[in-house]
């Protein structure tokens, strides 16, 4: 035999392998029998394993896979499982009148007859879901599983061959053309632009419209943008510099909107501190009755002669200041006048107390 012939025996041979075995699981087939007889399902493939059970002609199961002259399929309805008892839960019961239950445990064998020895035909996993159609001893028996499987002859079953339907080409459209389209020309700014935009913000600003220095503002920053030029850090800096001063301009307007705060009066007597080792700063101070509620100053500038007012109610106001080293805290007054709107005396009035003042 020359090498030409032993390769092309060999393609032969692996031809009708591919034929006979190169099918594609999982498929359907019929049980393929004649009418008065029935095709034996077995606990594995050969015929020295149990037969568990019977099909019809006609009967369509599903084929798992081929294990030389057997084919495994998928245990049908009609064919028993046993699964011990205590390894289910009944839970409920369906229409048909069969019990429901869940499966305890993992991996439990389901059996071809009620005894250990029995051959396993598949597992059953925790929570699993079983259809009990009736019980022997302390088995339940079950329907069908998805995960039990049996043996039968590939003699016996006709494999359903479904056609493939082929692939349609889908031709490649082309792609639309791009339209190109024409660029707007950049407008060059020029210098003079920068100046007219500073000559419309000065103005905004000194009328405080302040909603047209933002307009101003946004139509100078799009021009820049539209417009590149070597000036640009420049451009950036006079337009920093103009949101500062819009900044500025609020905030002041903010503030004359702002009530006055109110001015709080102080009312008592004045009188001065005496001879003290260290007298507190001022040389006054104000009293409710016999009590000091505040030491006072002139504010700046001084131009308040307290001396004026010895002994006399006034009402005051001025800034509160605590003094270090002192509970009562000291007025710097800034306005007074006669509690009994008496006429203020004249500066001629008792030299000792405006020396007293100024200490």
């Amino acid at each position: 035999m020359t090498f030409a012939q032993f390769l092309l025996s060999l393609l032969l041979l692996c031809a009708l392998v591919t034929s006979a075995y190169g099918q594609d699981f999982p498929q359907s087939g019929k049980i393929n029998v004649s009418e008065d007889k029935v095709a034996n399902v077995r606990s594995g493939p050969d015929l020295d394993y149990k037969a568990i059970g019977q099909l019809k002609r006609g009967r369509i199961v599903t084929v798992l896979a081929q294990e030389g002259k057997w084919y495994k399929i998928r245990i049908p309805e009609e064919i028993p499982l046993y699964i011990p008892q205590r390894y289910v839960e009944v839970r409920e019961t369906d229409k048909s009148g069969n019990k429901v239950g869940k499966v305890t445990h993992n991996r439990v064998d389901l059996r071809s007859g009620t005894t250990p020895l029995d051959k396993s035909l598949g597992k059953a996993f925790e929570d699993d879901r079983v259809i009990i159609t009736g019980s022997k001893q302390s088995w339940y028996i079950i329907r069908g599983h998805k995960r039990a499987a049996a043996y039968i002859s590939t003699r016996h079953v006709q494999l359903l061959k479904t056609a493939r339907a082929k692939p349609v080409p889908i031709k490649p459209t082309k792609p639309p053309k791009k339209v190109e389209r024409a660029k707007p020309r950049a407008t060059q700014k020029t210098p003079q632009d920068d100046a007219e935009f500073r000559r419309r913000l000065d103005s905004a600003l000194d009328r405080k419209d302040l909603d047209e220095v933002r307009r101003i503002l946004d139509q100078w920053v799009a021009a820049s943008r539209r417009a590149p030029e070597p000036e640009q850090p420049t451009r950036e800096k006079l337009i920093s510099e103009y949101r500062a001063r819009l900044e500025a301009a609020r905030k002041e307007l903010e503030k004359a909107k702002e009530p006055p705060a109110p001015v709080k009066e102080y009312i008592g007597r004045i009188d001065d501190v005496g001879l003290l080792l260290f007298p507190p700063p001022g040389g006054f101070k104000l009293l409710k009755g016999d009590e000091i509620v505040y030491y006072l100053k002139s504010g700046k500038p001084a131009t308040i002669k307290l001396g004026k007012y010895l002994f006399r109610r006034v009402v005051i106001t001025g800034k509160v200041d605590k003094i270090k080293g002192w509970e009562t805290p000291l007025i710097r007054v800034t306005s007074i006048r006669l509690l009994d709107e008496e006429e203020t005396p004249s500066d001629g009035d008792d030299e000792s107390n405006s020396e007293t003042s100024d200490k």
